[in-house]
């Protein structure tokens, strides 16, 4: 579930007494070229004062042009106040009005004269289908076109067909668009989908599904199976606490919510398995919604705006207008402002909705300036219909807390509990002015669902590289995923100016955060808990949070460079959604001190350049994910060594003879009842020690041998212990060291 930000949208207000308490207005929206009227066209207005009145809405344009709205200004004693109306020409050009009202002007009149493109008369669109091989079928589902069509498949080739047959040289994501034009027209379209590849016949799974309400808004829901592979198994979590192994389930949620249900399918071989998760609305419309929010940054450069994401859907571009001429693509951009004042920023998303392309934009006023940093935001629990809701500061300076909880109803303090009549989804704002000279106002809002059991927490903290601030790099959270499958929960957040990172919306659950210097020179990522291994980090449990959450970087050992070099790249298998760039790569020497890392990339690569030769181990570091340590020796003769790995399930494998490695596959079977057998791969002869360890700590099994280069079967018998859990440790004298988890039942 996301939440969502209301504008802010500061204006100047006098008080006194209204008369009328309805403000009517209306207008049309016509073309500057045609004078004909403008149809559907969004029309946003709002307004605020400091006594909270306020208010935003977006209507749109009939078959006239005409729109009109009606804003009540309740039981207020507004005297004068302003509207500010806005439209957007055919340049994506905002176009605005300040309209003011009062006792003798309550009926106002905005009319528009835009520039007017209308929509094309051929839209393109295609969808494509896979029996599990590397060969896919592209079917053209456009309107309006009697062709050609001109596909370009991603992998270098494109056709012109209709409907085209493809076959790819491997499996991976490529970006498939198509492009139409109508015979004889001017009108052409294109569109662009990213498609995954991947040959099931191999032994991959990959799982997914599609879900639909019985009813538009119901709270029934069918799921439907559209995993590949050889599967047997399917396991879903409806993320309500309820849970299924049925292939095809029909599900029916007690409210309505926002839902993250998770499939995961494993093969006859227990070899294959994934995992896939996305939110559904569950008596809700769907869709997509562009939202977001803001802070200025903590060192008081007043221009400078840190921008967060918080749209819903499953959104795959955003782009960010920031009001001075300046754009940006990132989803979480910083900006910094040419000058203080206000400006309107908007931001549009692109997301799939169940194969179906959404849109969506967001508009806010953004105060830049003011000299001072007042930022502000809210907390809450969830009781049912009662809702607690807690403001803070983020400078902790002392404020005023003004609440408009989205049913009409306010109230006032830093803490607060509020009755909803009614379950559903809420805009809720937190206004807050300091109570200092400058009495500084700053705004925030979250949608919530009432009724809703999920419960959210802020994380915020500061992150130290010696006796400075970290002023440049990011931070990851990551939630500790217990399953087979690794699908953790992970949120980024770039630190200010002075180290700060702020996560805005955290579930239940425990986690680790991980702090990465952008600089691979002096100081290491390092987990909370000032570590650089995740196994060591300290867990942050979030029922309540306990902010601040500070780190302090671990320095890097210093070392000789040289003319050696490490290259690596990691692939991926039997995974939907890969998570390569999130892994961090570390390089120790070889008293195993750390002395350098390099973030891996999408396409699962990274380098070590300028090395002494010598000894060295690699180590690949992701939240509750086991890697193989791998010793590579750089020497006169081979100054340059190429690290191949994959990362299947929830390990890190290496696999190239090059360096020292040992690999293991998975303990089969498993639930066992006697004897379990996990396969091991060494690249070179070394002693293995393996030991088993019940929950307690308590050693329940070892066992120390010689073992070959090459595979080898390793049997473990189990018969005479109790049932539960077991933790199989496998490790060597060189350092590589592999866990994996057994179950042993009847």
């Amino acid at each position: 579930m996301k939440r969502f930000i209301l504008p802010l949208l500061l204006f100047l207000f006098t008080f006194s007494v209204v008369s009328q308490n309805i403000i009517f207005l209306e207008g049309t929206v016509t073309d500057s070229a045609t004078g004909l009227p403008i149809v559907n066209q969004a029309v946003y207005i709002n307004s605020d004062s400091s006594n909270g009145f306020f208010y935003y809405n977006t209507v749109y344009t009939n078959s006239n042009g005409w729109y009109q709205d009606s804003i009540s200004l309740g039981g207020g004693t507004i005297d004068t106040g302003l509207l500010v109306v806005t439209t957007y020409d055919c340049n994506q050009m905002s176009i605005s009005y300040d309209l003011i009202f009062g006792p003798m002007n309550m009926n106002l009149v905005q009319d528009f004269q835009i520039c007017y493109n209308p929509p094309s008369p051929c839209q393109a669109d295609f969808t494509w289908a896979t029996n599990g091989t590397l060969t896919v079928q592209f079917t053209d589902l456009s309107t309006g076109t009697t062709g050609p069509w001109i596909w370009s498949f991603g992998d270098g080739t494109t056709s012109t067909s209709q409907h085209p047959l493809h076959t790819y040289p491997q499996e991976g994501y490529y970006d498939v668009t198509l492009t139409i034009g109508a015979g004889g027209t001017f009108c052409f379209d294109t569109i662009t989908q990213t498609v995954h590849v991947i040959d099931s016949t191999g032994g991959n799974c990959v799982a997914n599904y599609e879900a639909y309400p019985n009813v538009p808004g119901g709270l029934t829901v069918y799921f439907y199976d559209q995993s590949l592979g050889n599967i047997n198994s399917w396991s879903w979590d409806f993320g309500d606490g309820e849970y299924g192994t049925t292939q095809n389930p029909v599900h029916t949620y007690s409210q309505p919510g926002l839902y993250n249900v998770c499939l995961t399918v494993q093969g006859v071989d227990s070899s294959c398995y994934d995992t896939y998760c996305e939110i559904v609305n569950v008596g809700g419309t769907g869709g997509c919604q562009a939202q977001f929010t803001y802070y200025p940054d903590s060192l008081q450069n007043v221009r400078l705006i840190h921008f967060m994401d918080l749209s819903y859907g499953d959104v795959t571009s955003w782009f960010w207008d920031f009001g001075d001429s300046t754009f940006s693509t990132e989803q979480n951009p910083s900006h910094m402002f040419p000058e203080e004042g206000t400006f309107y920023v908007c931001l549009t998303i692109e997301a799939n909705n169940n194969g179906a392309i959404c849109q969506s934009t967001w508009c806010e006023e953004v105060s830049v300036g003011g000299g001072s940093n007042c930022a502000s935001y809210f907390t809450y629990q969830n009781n049912g219909l009662a809702i607690s809701f807690a403001g803070h500061m983020v400078n902790s300076q002392p404020a005023t807390y003004a609440w408009d909880f989205g049913d009409g109803q306010s109230g006032q303090g830093q803490t607060i509990v509020h009755q909803y009549a009614a379950s559903g989804i809420y805009y809720a704002t937190l206004t807050t002015v300091t109570t200092d000279t400058n009495g500084c106002t700053f705004s925030t809002a979250q949608s919530l669902t009432v009724g809703d059991s999920t419960q959210w927490n802020q994380v915020y903290g500061q992150v130290f590289a010696g006796n400075f601030p970290m002023n440049l790099g990011m931070v990851m959270i990551f939630s500790l995923d217990t399953t087979l499958n690794f699908l953790p929960f992970i949120d980024i957040s770039t630190v200010d100016s002075s180290g700060i990172y702020y996560f805005p919306m955290v579930p239940l659950g425990e986690y680790l955060i991980y702090a990465i210097p952008f600089d691979p020179t002096g100081y290491m990522p390092t987990y909370y808990g000032d570590v650089i291994d995740w196994e060591s980090a300290t867990v942050v449990s979030l029922g309540q949070a306990n902010n601040p959450y500070n780190i302090n970087l671990i320095e890097a050992i210093a070392y000789n460079s040289g003319n050696g070099g490490i290259n690596g790249q990691i692939n991926t298998t039997g995974l939907k959604s890969p998570i390569t760039d999130k892994i961090t790569m570390l390089l120790m020497n070889e008293a195993m001190e750390a002395i350098s890392f390099h973030q891996v990339n999408k396409a699962g690569e990274f380098d070590f350049t300028d090395l002494d030769y010598g000894i060295y181990y690699l180590k690949a570091e992701l939240v509750g994910c086991q890697s193989d340590l791998i010793k590579v020796e750089l020497t006169m003769e081979n100054p340059i060594v190429d690290v191949v790995m994959t990362f299947t399930g929830n390990h890190i494998l290496g696999v190239n003879e090059n360096y020292t490695t040992m690999e293991a596959g998975v303990v089969y079977p498993n639930p066992v009842r006697d004897q379990a057998q996990i396969s091991l791969k060494l690249s070179e002869g070394t002693q293995v020690y393996i030991k088993l360890f019940n929950l307690s700590g308590q050693r329940a099994y070892q066992l120390s041998e010689f073992l070959n280069a090459g595979p080898t079967t390793i049997t473990i018998p189990v018969g005479q212990l109790r049932n539960g859990l077991y933790t199989l440790h496998i490790y060597t004298n060189s350092g590589l060291n592999l866990t994996r988890k057994l179950l042993k039942s009847q």
